[in-house]
């Protein structure tokens, strides 16, 4: 069983009758790992409408189908419209940085800020541009929050400059 089964599982049992919303440190107590992972499982079931995110503090999950038993092992293999779906890669050498950038953009409330580092032409400004079409997609972002492409290279002779931009 992969492990966002068994967080489904998890919410399924704590959901019970009341439907009041699971929070992600209950999920992550419950199933012994970290809250951060318990959070990406989380959004990743969210993402694939299985649960209902209620903002605030702390976030709640509430069940959208409860009837909905029968998710077993294709909740992983389903394929979603995303863009890093279309990035060569995605699923295999890209994995995990394609998952700790989905993580970073979830993160609760508005996601985390990211720094890309990497030699020239290895592709930085088109996975941060990936990484804005996913928060898109998610609803992290308003669909009119513009892309701005910024280039610390420019800044190194004046990194006060840098700081103003933020």
């Amino acid at each position: 069983m992969r492990k966002v089964d068994e967080i489904y599982r998890i919410i399924l049992e704590l959901e019970g009758e009341k439907n009041q919303g699971v929070t992600t440190s209950q999920v992550a107590d419950l199933a012994g790992i970290a809250r951060s992972n318990a959070s990406r499982y989380l959004n990743q079931l969210h993402n694939r409408n299985k649960l209902e995110k209620i903002e605030g503090r702390p976030v709640l999950y509430k069940l959208k189908d409860k009837d909905d038993l029968s998710l077993g092992s294709n909740l992983d293999k389903e394929k979603t419209n995303y863009s890093f779906n279309k990035m060569v890669g995605a699923d295999q050498s890209l994995s995990s940085d394609i998952e700790q950038a989905k993580s970073a953009i979830m993160y609760p409330p508005k996601g985390l800020h990211t720094l890309i580092l990497g030699e020239t032409g290895v592709g930085k400004s088109l996975f941060a541009e990936q990484m804005y079409n996913f928060a898109l997609e998610s609803k992290v972002l308003d669909q009119d929050t513009p892309f701005i492409r910024f280039n610390c290279a420019d800044y190194t002779d004046n990194p006060a400059l840098l700081t103003a931009q933020t």
